[in-house]
């Protein structure tokens, strides 16, 4: 077993250096200027992108969660049969499928029955407009980032986006745990 492992890492690590080379296209977009070193611009990117993932998850769960707010139960009973498919179909062909700019705007659309902080709405748009400027790189969106002061603004609006929406979360699982206590 010991030896199949090393070989795998054996592997990945060949697979590294190959994606290492392709590195060069990432930059060519890095400005040539500024204080942000590629590393920097690589650390940013791989928390935008994780940030952004957690959100998304997050918004998921929670339209989940309006739609079936005791969980896939109804009159207090698991879901079966013909109920548990539509369940599974809404999910896996509607809520799944929707766009981080769409499952947003469904989630803002449950603001009145959450009441979730307004400034939450903003802080999520911002962590968006982070992770798009490295999934969609150009000189122009990695450029925002050349300056330590603007680096460091990206880390806290990611933090700040993280931190709010954890606060989302939690209001959405105590309306959840006062549904199943009633």
């Amino acid at each position: 077993m010991e030896a199949n492992n090393t070989k795998i890492e054996k592997q990945i690590q060949a697979i590294k250096k190959i994606l290492d080379g392709l590195e060069i296209v990432f930059d060519h977009r890095t400005p040539q200027f500024g204080e942000s070193s590629k590393d920097d611009l690589m650390d940013l990117r791989h928390r935008a992108i994780f940030v952004h993932a957690e959100i998304a998850d997050g918004m998921t769960f929670t339209i989940l969660r309006y739609l079936y707010p005791k969980g896939i139960v109804i009159r207090d009973k698991p879901l079966t049969g013909q109920q548990m498919a539509r369940a599974e179909f809404i999910n896996r062909n509607f809520i799944v499928k929707l766009s981080f700019t769409r499952k947003l705007e469904v989630f803002s659309d449950l603001q009145e029955y959450y009441m979730f902080d307004k400034d939450l709405f903003r802080l999520i748009r911002r962590v968006n407009d982070i992770r798009n400027d490295f999934a969609h790189p150009s000189w122009n969106s990695l450029g925002k980032y050349a300056s330590f002061r603007q680096l460091h603004k990206a880390y806290r609006d990611l933090l700040e986006g993280i931190q709010a929406f954890k606060i989302a979360i939690e209001k959405v699982k105590d309306k959840s745990q006062n549904l199943d206590e009633n």
